[in-house]
């Protein structure tokens, strides 16, 4: 399926997510466009694309940069993905930096970003919204939303140390962890009560990992028992910033769109569970959500369940 840049317009967005739209100070609550006549030529400026996070709203517009962001610092932590405020229509609304350094449309003097709150979905993320977007036909917002961090974050921290992950005598799984050129996941049939920790703690050794598992529970116990093994793990969402600084992230179903800072291996627990589907537009499923991304990344993907879905079963 191909995807669209991610400076295009999406389809039709649903709900807000982080921010309410609230009346800009100073501004009146009037429909304008987020375009004014074109002044004198003041040379080259910076221009970011940016997807506001408003309902029916799925169109991306050119905001400029301010210049004193490039002498405070503020330039050089904005970038594809970051989460800013602008003034649309007369408001002061959320959104996102789906492109930059864009060519704005000529005869038009366009707005100032109003402020930078913090990182956002990777550029890898972004596409892969888009394309879920068209997948499940619903908001690109609502997906970026799920991608983005609970809390505003402003930087990263350092990346772990290296890890070693105890071995095990039965490599009855090396073969599902290969690649397939194709990008198609390995399905394993596990029965109920069968011991993960050896598919676990495989995905782990690769390297920076997704794992999936569909209930709270199941992510707090493969978390504690990743740490007891001395991996560097990290819940999503709530662990956000940790996650895209680097090592093992473990979730459910929101999980899919947790940030990995340099992907090796995904691999779905009980990818049969239907609690892998958002009920709410668009319905994406995330067990599909980690196949693609895998797909994409070029890395193994491992699908188990003791009762696969008909779906995995057409995908492997």
């Amino acid at each position: 399926m191909s995807v669209g840049s991610i400076g295009e317009a999406g389809p039709e967005q649903g709900r807000l997510a982080f921010d309410e739209v609230e009346p800009a100070s100073g501004e009146p609550e009037v429909d304008v466009a987020p375009y004014e006549t074109a002044g004198p030529d003041e040379g080259p400026k910076r221009v970011v694309r940016v997807l506001p996070d408003v309902a029916a709203v799925s169109k991306a517009f050119d905001y400029l940069v301010p210049e004193a962001w490039s002498r405070d610092g503020r330039g050089e932590r904005l970038g594809i993905g970051s989460r800013v405020r602008i003034i649309l229509h007369g408001r002061r609304v959320a959104g996102w930096v789906v492109d930059d350094q864009v060519e704005p449309p000529p005869g038009v003097a366009l707005r100032p970003l109003s402020r930078l709150s913090g990182l956002g979905p990777s550029v890898e993320l972004i596409e892969l919204a888009r394309w879920a977007a068209h997948r499940w036909v619903g908001p690109v917002a609502g997906l970026l939303s799920t991608a983005s961090p609970p809390t505003m974050v402003e930087a990263l921290g350092s990346p772990p140390h290296p890890w070693t992950v105890p071995t095990t005598g039965d490599r009855w799984y090396d073969e599902a962890w290969r690649v397939d050129p194709d990008g198609r996941p390995s399905v394993v049939r596990l029965p109920p009560g069968d011991d993960v920790l050896p598919l676990v703690f495989e995905a782990a050794r690769l390297g920076d990992a997704l794992i999936l598992a569909p209930t709270a529970e199941a992510v707090r116990r493969l978390a504690g028992q990743l740490r007891r093994a001395g991996v560097p793990v990290s819940v999503a969402p709530r662990d956000w910033a940790r996650a895209a600084a680097g090592g093992v992230v473990v979730g459910a179903r929101a999980g899919a769109w947790a940030p990995v800072r340099d992907l090796r291996a995904v691999l779905v627990l009980d990818e049969h569970d239907d609690a892998y589907r958002e009920e709410r537009s668009p319905t994406w499923n995330a067990r599909d959500v980690a196949v693609e991304r895998a797909r994409r990344a070029g890395v193994p993907c491992v699908l188990v369940s003791a009762n696969p879905s008909v779906e995995s079963l057409e995908v492997a």
